[in-house]
């Protein structure tokens, strides 16, 4: 993945498969990689600023074609119109891919020797990181 540089903010594609499932991330990029010889990425979803609850921060994994220009996110995404449950999980806030900003990080894997970090919540309004 030498085309690919360590950290950065990217574009990513909505692509989802029929075949991924929610909350699945890297083993349906792995999936994909094995279907179409694309790159795993590894990185995080940053939410914008939630007012009165922060900024959400998780680890996820998408795909990125040979060239490493063309990135996408075979991961399919709940909307509160498919599933109204979403509300309490997160807050009540829908998961918008377009309200995610995707940075690449390939230390996550390196430096857990395949451990992925646990998500976070960073709290502007609390002062403080749950």
């Amino acid at each position: 993945m030498k085309n690919i540089p360590e950290h950065m903010v990217v574009n990513v594609k909505q692509q989802p498969s029929k075949q991924s499932k929610y909350n699945e991330c890297h083993d349906n990029a792995i999936i994909e990689n094995e279907t179409t010889g694309s790159w795993v990425v590894p990185g995080w979803l940053i939410t914008e600023y939630i007012p009165g609850q922060g900024t959400w921060i998780t680890p996820h994994s998408w795909n990125a074609a040979k060239e490493g220009k063309d990135h996408y996110d075979t991961t399919p995404f709940r909307s509160l119109k498919d599933d109204p449950s979403i509300k309490e999980e997160y807050w009540g806030y829908e998961q918008d891919p377009s309200r995610f900003e995707y940075v690449i990080d390939q230390s996550i894997f390196e430096e857990g020797k395949g451990v992925v970090p646990e998500g976070f919540v960073l709290n502007i309004d609390q002062d403080k990181v749950e």
